[in-house]
């Protein structure tokens, strides 16, 4: 036994020497099967130590790394063999296997001192890059003199052997397994904060279905009703999608702009699904909408008033608006429903956006000669800018944002969007969304006279510089 720990200790230190460019013969390792199984047992040792180090104070242990580890075994006692199939003795496979595991000894100690020194540099560092730079440059280095120390010298074959060490084993090992410690970081409390759905787990689903009535009739309370004789305008954004962010922004834009420049003023309202509103606003559900459509129609004068329905969500090649808030299960909206909705609230006029893909699909069951519905897609089309960057879709964009803050024409701003819309998506290579509009006869007329309407309003507030 002192015999195989002194060949072990022999074997150490003439590969530190080798790492250190010193110039050895092959007589300086102690070359026995035995001694393959201590070096690689050895490494692996070396690993699992300074993985653990490294990640103090609170390791995890991670045993994915244990086939890594053995992957990296295998395909180096493989490269040794090819190497001295092909260049050497085939009976040098057993010593070049030996100087390899001997060396790796010095370079994976190295390799724990450059991580562990590395925990204390910024992540962002360029120092980082550098001193990975070197060390690779000298692993390279190294193991290409370990290769002269079996052939006795530098030869063409060295330089052979050298490519076929990086090519079988490691590349591969650095392909495939490299990035694998024994241990990691244990960061509970940072993983949880790093889950997208940790704060939907934790609602009170039983608790936000039941404060629903209460939300949704202190918000329809301040509503103020029509008044006869003038034609009010009515505002219901809808952002039925909770988990991308570019839904409740759109609404709550729309929501403003239709006060601002159409005059719906104390008589908007919005429900949406979303963490930071769920508190504070009623939800964008089936139930709360037909419920908010009936009581804007029992407060609005029919024959005058006009709702402005605004929904915004992802959408279904069935044509449902989808509605989400997981863990609650909530219902799409379908055309029937819509439609159903606003006949039984008694609605006539009604202006209705939808930006969904395949929204399209709305416009024919809610075709009435009262109605005007625009779409952002075909009932076969994807609409775009459904991202939780975004800050508009496309649709809500150049509609919302570019040509009705413009202009008081619901045709003509349309028609603008439309073009602007399949322009963006041309020249992002995209298949065409193909925006659909449908004005009854008897709204197109109501539209004319309201948007003149505005527009004189409009140049009599300029023109009387408030």
């Amino acid at each position: 036994m002192n015999q195989v720990l002194d060949a072990l200790y022999i074997n150490i230190k003439s590969g530190i020497q080798l790492s250190i460019f010193r110039r050895l013969n092959l007589e300086a390792f102690r070359v026995t099967l035995d001694q393959i199984v201590l070096l690689i047992l050895l490494n692996i040792l070396a690993d699992f130590s300074h993985d653990y180090l490294t990640n103090l104070p609170n390791p995890s242990f991670n045993p994915n790394a244990i086939p890594g580890e053995g992957f990296s075994i295998l395909m180096l006692m493989f490269a040794c063999y090819v190497i001295s199939l092909l260049f050497f003795q085939q009976e040098a496979m057993l010593s070049l296997s030996v100087v390899i595991l001997s060396v790796c000894f010095s370079l994976t100690l190295v390799w724990g001192l450059v991580n562990w020194q590395l925990t204390h540099v910024p992540e962002d560092s360029s120092v980082i890059e550098w001193v990975n730079g070197t060390y690779f440059i000298w692993v390279f280095t190294v193991l290409f003199l370990t290769l002269r120390t079996i052939a006795g010298g530098i030869s063409r074959n060295v330089v052979l052997a050298f490519l076929v060490l990086l090519v079988i084993w490691l590349v591969p090992v650095e392909y495939y397994a490299s990035g694998h410690s024994y241990w990691n970081v244990q960061e509970e409390e940072s993983q949880e904060a790093d889950d997208p759905y940790a704060a939907y787990e934790a609602l009170d689903v039983e608790g936000l279905y039941y404060a629903q009535p209460r939300l949704l009739t202190q918000t329809l309370q301040l509503l103020q009703p029509g008044q006869r004789g003038k034609k009010d305008v009515f505002f219901l954004g809808v952002g039925a999608w909770a988990f991308q962010d570019v839904f409740l922004k759109e609404t709550l834009y729309a929501k403003d702009l239709f006060e601002q420049r159409f005059g719906s003023q104390n008589r908007s309202l919005v429900l949406i699904n979303h963490l930071s509103t769920y508190k504070t606003l009623p939800l964008a559900t089936s139930h709360n909408l037909k419920m908010a459509l009936q009581y804007i129609g029992a407060n609005m004068n029919v024959d005058e008033d006009l709702l402005i329905l605004y929904m915004t969500s992802h959408g279904s090649k069935d044509h449902s608006l989808s509605v989400n808030f997981w863990p609650l299960d909530l219902n799409d909206i379908s055309p029937d429903m819509l439609q159903q909705y606003l006949d039984e609230a008694g609605i006539q006029w009604r202006v209705i956006m939808i930006s969904a893909c395949y929204s399209g699909g709305f416009i024919e069951p809610l075709k009435t000669p009262y109605s005007a519905i625009a779409s952002a897609a075909a009932h076969d089309r994807q609409s775009f800018g459904c991202s939780n960057t975004s800050e508009f879709t496309y649709f809500g964009e150049a509609l919302l944002k570019d040509q009705l803050q413009e202009v008081y024409s619901f045709p003509l701003a349309f028609s603008g969007a439309t073009r602007a819309i399949g322009e963006r998506e041309t020249s992002e290579n995209l298949t065409a969304s193909h925006p659909q509009l449908f004005i009854g006869s008897e709204m197109n007329m109501y539209l004319n006279e309201f948007s003149d309407y505005l527009e004189r309003k409009s140049q009599i507030k300029i023109a009387s510089g408030s």
